[in-house]
């Protein structure tokens, strides 16, 4: 049966599971909690973390607030790490100002398995790979309604980084304002960053206003797989390449429903560049007023020994010197049931 209770320390792990722990308002009571495995913990206030809470090899564990409560890192170090096939669950709670050198600057989800309902990360930062969060070694993440704001990471993926068959299933979620703010090759990803076999799905999920070097929204490559469905990339840029996103390195990505629009980069494929032996599958989805300033693929660029098919779509008021709405560059793209309307190209047709 499910108790109510309040204990901490010993007490905690004496107690049967499955029990809710109610009122917890400090750091002890969370960290314990949180580690012991079959708790359900109620912040019941705004907390600050003083060191890194580990979670390894428990199941059942639940975080969640009465009254939107924050998880705090005073910028000084990462919230948790979650390792081990555990099993954790986040509700309803902020986790903010979260900082660490590399591997996930609020979270690393080593292995396990973790799922967010409702849950924001609000201004996390690392070094190197996901600004908030770091998943690998066949992690799974699962969420309705996550939020990553103002998010920023120095080398690869802004928000999230997905490696090492990393999965990521995301539904009704935001990436807004994140950043990869690398000045090298590294600065991938504004939003997201996935490699080695990571698979990404996002349904109706926004990723809006993030920026990169390359893939100013998400940027996946060494054969990982994306899968869009009812979402939408806006007014994402790239200093570089692919404004929204970069799929490459041999990697795939089906975009279903979904719109790029106001995306811009300064060299290629200002919504969408898909490159090095990649695939792609449009269906349903639309390219709208997305630019590239000094070379090719305004809306959709296929390059690269890369394949595509696109059916039933819309590019429109988009712009490039070069293939203003879809560029195929020693690529294959087939077309059908789709318009293209209002493209401005520089150099021949739009």
């Amino acid at each position: 049966p499910t108790d109510t209770v309040r204990c901490i320390g010993d007490c905690m792990r004496s107690c049967n599971s499955n029990m809710t722990l109610v009122g917890v308002s400090t750091f002890e009571d969370l960290s314990v909690g949180a580690a012991v495995g079959g708790y359900t913990v109620v912040l019941d206030k705004d907390m600050d973390v003083t060191s890194t809470i580990t979670i390894s090899g428990v199941h059942g564990t639940v975080i969640k607030s009465r009254n939107n409560s924050a998880i705090d890192g005073s910028f000084s170090r990462r919230l948790f790490y979650i390792s081990d096939e555990a099993d954790v669950t986040f509700s309803g709670v902020t986790l903010r100002s979260a900082s660490a050198s590399t591997y996930g600057g609020c979270m690393w989800v080593n292995g396990a398995n973790v799922t967010f309902r409702s849950t924001t990360f609000l201004s996390c930062y690392t070094g190197y790979y996901g600004g908030a969060l770091y998943a690998n070694s066949g992690a799974r993440i699962r969420s309705v309604g996550l939020t990553f704001r103002s998010c920023s990471v120095y080398n690869y993926g802004g928000a999230l980084h997905l490696k090492s068959s990393a999965q990521a299933d995301l539904e009704s979620s935001l990436f807004e304002d994140c950043s990869n703010t690398g000045e090298s090759g590294g600065s991938r990803g504004g939003a997201a960053y996935l490699e080695d076999d990571a698979v990404l799905t996002a349904t109706t999920t926004i990723f809006r206003s993030n920026s990169a070097r390359y893939g100013g929204g998400l940027y996946a490559t060494s054969a990982s797989t994306v899968s869009l469905v009812g979402c939408t990339f806006m007014s994402s840029t790239a200093y570089y390449d692919g404004g929204g996103a970069v799929v490459t390195g041999s990697s795939s990505i089906s975009v279903i429903d979904t719109t790029f629009d106001s995306c811009s980069a300064s060299s290629r494929g200002g919504g969408l560049q898909v490159t090095s032996s990649s695939t792609v599958v449009v269906e349903g989805s639309s390219f709208e007023s997305c630019r590239v300033s000094e070379d090719y693929g305004g809306g959709l660029l296929v390059e690269s020994t890369s394949t595509g098919s696109v059916h039933w779509s819309n590019f429109t008021n988009n712009s490039a010197p070069w293939g203003a709405g879809l560029c195929a560059d020693s690529s294959t793209v087939h077309v059908s049931g789709s318009r293209f309307m209002s493209n401005r190209a520089s150099y021949g047709p739009g």
